[in-house]
C-alpha cells in the first residue's frame, strides 16, 4: 500500500514457538507519511520526502503501520531484526549514522544513505539515524 520494500525475518531459534515476520527494509520516509495522511483528509508536513518520518507519537506510528498493511514489531522481534550484521570489525558506531557532519549530514540522513548500517536480515538504519517505534 505504502510502496515499501519488506525483509523476511526467520524466527529466533532460541526462542521456541516464534514465527516468522515481515518487516520494512527501510524507515517509513515523509513522502510515505504524506502519503498516509492525505489518505486521512489531512494536509501534508512538507518535509524533505527522502529523509525518515520523525516526530510521531506511539499511537500515530501504528495507525501508519495498520493503514499500510502491518502492525509495528514487538520489542523481541525489533532486538532480533536488528542483529548486526558485519564481516569485518566495524563497530556498530562506525558503520551507523552517528557522526554528525563527518557522514555528510548534519543531522538525520535520507532513508537507505548508510549503506554499511544494515542488519542481518537486510533491514537498513536500524543502528543509527533516528529512534524506533515498538
Amino acid at each position: 500500500l505504502d510502496g515499501s520494500r519488506l525483509v523476511l525475518v526467520p524466527p529466533e531459534e532460541d526462542l521456541p514457538g516464534r514465527r516468522p515476520f515481515l518487516a520494512g527494509r527501510f524507515e517509513v520516509t515523509n513522502a510515505q507519511w504524506d502519503a498516509f495522511l492525505a489518505a486521512q483528509g489531512r494536509p501534508p508536513r512538507r518535509r524533505p520526502p527522502d529523509l525518515p518520518a520523525v516526530d510521531l507519537d506511539h499511537d500515530e506510528a501504528r495507525a501508519y503501520a495498520a493503514w499500510a498493511g502491518g502492525r509495528l514489531p514487538s520489542t523481541l522481534e525489533w532486538l532480533h531484526l536488528a542483529t548486526w550484521h558485519t564481516t569485518d570489525d566495524r563497530t556498530v558506531r562506525e558503520a551507523a549514522n552517528f557522526k554528525g557532519e563527518e557522514d555528510g549530514h548534519a543531522g538525520v540522513a535520507p532513508v537507505g544513505s548508510c549503506a554499511a548500517d544494515r542488519s542481518r536480515w537486510g533491514a537498513r538504519d536500524v543502528f543509527g539515524n533516528v529512534r524506533e517505534w515498538v
